[in-house]
């Protein structure tokens, strides 16, 4: 996930299909989108940040 609200919809199909799930599921999200799913069944945490506007990107270096 790039920080778009658009994507928010992915976790609502998460939400969906593990409603009954007997583990803990952990979801890290850019930080413009942490506020906005404090009230699911997910476990929340956050991405680093890259200055990239999209695909894959994490704090490692080569």
């Amino acid at each position: 996930m790039n920080g778009l609200r658009a994507n928010l919809i992915e976790l609502a199909k998460l939400e969906e299909i593990h409603a009954d799930a007997d583990v803990d599921i952990l979801i890290c999200l850019p930080a413009t989108l942490i506020t906005q799913c404090e009230d699911t069944l997910f476990d929340i945490g956050g991405q680093d940040y890259h200055a990239a506007t999209g695909g894959v990107h994490t704090s490692l270096t080569t």
